[in-house]
């Protein structure tokens, strides 16, 4: 389930509360009886629909079945644990400033992640890479063939901002789609594991080779609505590598 999902169940989430917290002290006491169940759980839903309706938003071929399980995550969960979900070590913060120290302690950060990505996937059964870390979420065998996926994207827009001065905005992909593709869902997670090692030396020589010319070419990020240089970028593939990593520890916690 993608980003838009989560994000949509952070809204219900928080509305349900605003709209029900003068009947309900807490959801234990509400839900005790059939009857009580039922009625709360029609309230849920008439208040799903009003906000789909609201929202323009269409995100299931199953509608009620979607419903449902945004009722649930509205009543088991609190704005702080859906976030705390998404963003393990918090969402990215471009730094305005970098000195040498922190470069090279950021770039060791991205050098060391293949290492680690390895081992907290070694001896993990079928079942393990099936695993998520929220409701809805990519599954472990998604999150590092994304991981290994995003090196490549970061190490070719570096490539591109070098030798390209009209590279003014950033390049994206579809990472929703990418995710469900055969290669991400099937492979080995080995090949994933084996191209971030590969990739990584690589990309690791070409940061450690920039100049301070070179560490100050800029270019936009139009998701993020920001102007990243290469310092900046370099912090967040750091940033990207340790986040997903805390996706994996989540989602293999008693592995």
């Amino acid at each position: 389930m993608c980003d838009e999902y989560f994000e949509f169940a952070i809204l219900l989430s928080r509305s349900y509360r605003k709209y029900f917290s003068h009947r309900q002290t807490n959801s234990n006491s509400l839900l005790k009886g059939s009857a009580k169940a039922t009625i709360f759980q029609n309230q849920l839903t008439t208040c799903s629909l009003k906000l789909i309706e609201k929202h323009r938003i269409y995100c299931s071929p199953k509608p009620i079945a979607f419903i449902f399980f945004l009722n649930i995550v509205s009543m088991i969960t609190t704005d702080e644990q859906l976030d705390k979900l998404k963003y393990p070590i918090g969402p990215f913060k471009a730094p305005e400033n970098i000195t040498d120290e922190e470069l090279e302690h950021l770039i060791n950060i991205v050098a060391a992640a293949p290492a680690e990505y390895r081992k907290i996937t070694a001896n993990l059964s079928d079942s393990s890479f099936k695993k998520t870390y929220r409701p809805g979420s990519w599954n472990v065998q998604q999150v590092v063939n994304h991981v290994a996926d995003m090196e490549l994207l970061h190490y070719f827009r570096m490539k591109k901002a070098l030798t390209e001065t009209d590279y003014k905005e950033i390049t994206l992909v579809n990472i929703d789609g990418w995710a469900q593709t055969q290669d991400t869902l099937n492979s080995p997670i080995s090949d994933a594991l084996d191209m971030m090692d590969a990739l990584t030396k690589r990309f690791v020589f070409l940061m450690q080779s920039l100049d301070e010319t070179q560490k100050e070419i800029a270019y936009y990020h139009p998701i993020r609505k920001i102007m990243l240089n290469q310092k900046q970028a370099i912090a967040m593939a750091a940033w990207h590598v340790r986040h997903h990593l805390g996706h994996l520890e989540i989602a293999l916690r008693g592995a």
